[in-house]
């Protein structure tokens, strides 16, 4: 997971340099690369934590979140991109990704959550 989310932000800032076709298809080709290595370990972390008997509505509830929070950063990206130009849209990408990253890491390294029963 951690993998995913350091392709992921590199994609982000990679961003900021594409001036031509070559480097948006290398920048779309690691954001791609970020989403396939993470994806499949953030639904299967999920699957380990969902009680067989809400294991639906637990799914359901995932994916409307995903999609509303979807939503609701296309239309902050919408606004940055208006006021402050494409640059700094990529730039908060980058850095929300590295945000998640250092999360994941410290998650990671924490005894509390990874043993953690009550989860």
């Amino acid at each position: 997971m951690i993998i995913g989310f350091t392709l992921t932000s590199i994609a982000c800032f990679t961003y900021i340099f594409v001036h031509n076709q070559l480097r948006l298809v290398v920048a779309q080709v690691s954001l791609g690369l970020g989403n396939a290595v993470r994806n499949p370990a953030d639904d299967g972390l999920y699957s380990k934590f969902l009680s067989r008997s809400q294991e639906a509505s637990g799914w359901g509830s995932w994916e409307a979140m995903s999609y509303i929070t979807t939503a609701v950063s296309s239309i902050i990206g919408g606004y940055i991109t208006s006021y402050f130009g494409f640059n700094a849209l990529f730039f908060v990408m980058g850095v929300c990704s590295l945000c998640a990253v250092l999360t994941s890491f410290l998650l990671k390294n924490s005894n509390r959550f990874l043993n953690s029963e009550e989860l």
